[in-house]
């Protein structure tokens, strides 16, 4: 095999691996375009690994689970790579939200504390009935993301935050059994686009890698 069909060999595997890599985004794109958006906020939210959802973010009760750089196993920045936020749906349960965006987790952070101001404010409410003693939050986070698995590790994390929150043994009822990732869906269309183009062009320099290796092994044949 001579040199040119090596590469363009190699070439046609990268191609063909951005187009995985992108045309994965395809069932994803299409729901968004036909508006199959799941309501984070609605009351009824039952989440489904698949789909996408859109909504607000206003109670979090701090991140469960955290990612971070390692080298060896030893931590190389202070700062996360991602981070697992719980989010206190209305539907009454518990979901994690998966976030590698350091400008989310500030503004999560800033709802968290205000979460917990709310919930010290319920034992002034409770003794003077005074709905003023109530300390609403009022940051909120417009999130978009897709509904995932989440790994046994995570989830682990999950029910271990959980159980050290609550202690009532009912982690099973009162959390998502998945979680929301971020995902931006005004750029879907175009990761769509890159991945067909990805596509095109593996099959191009497959065909000029076997058209090459054809003539070559010809070429070799004869003594040329």
């Amino acid at each position: 095999m001579n040199g040119k069909t090596k590469t363009f060999g190699i070439i046609a595997i990268i191609c063909a691996a951005i187009a995985v890599t992108f045309l994965t985004n395809i069932p994803t794109w299409l729901k968004y375009k036909n508006n199959e958006i799941t309501d984070l906020n609605s009351e009824t939210l039952v989440l489904t690994k698949g789909d996408i959802i859109e909504g607000d973010a206003d109670y979090v009760l701090g991140a469960a689970a955290e990612e971070y750089s390692t080298n060896f196993g030893v931590r190389t920045s202070d700062s996360s790579s991602k981070l697992y936020y719980v989010l206190w749906l209305d539907n009454n349960k518990y979901a994690l939200y998966e976030t590698g965006n350091k400008d989310q987790y500030a503004t999560l952070d800033k709802i968290t504390d205000e979460t917990f101001a709310f919930f010290e404010s319920q034992a002034a409410y409770q003794e003077s009935g005074d709905v003023e003693d109530l300390k609403l939050p009022t940051t909120k986070l417009h999130i978009t993301g897709r509904v995932v698995n989440m790994s046994s590790e995570i989830q682990g994390y999950f029910r271990e935050w959980y159980n050290q929150a609550f202690d009532d043994n009912e982690f099973d009822s009162c959390t998502e059994t998945v979680m929301i990732t971020n995902a931006a869906f005004d750029r879907l269309g175009v990761t769509v686009i890159i991945g067909a183009v990805g596509a095109v062009l593996a099959l191009l320099f497959l065909a000029l890698t076997v058209i090459s290796f054809i003539k070559g092994k010809q070429g070799s044949e004869y003594g040329y």
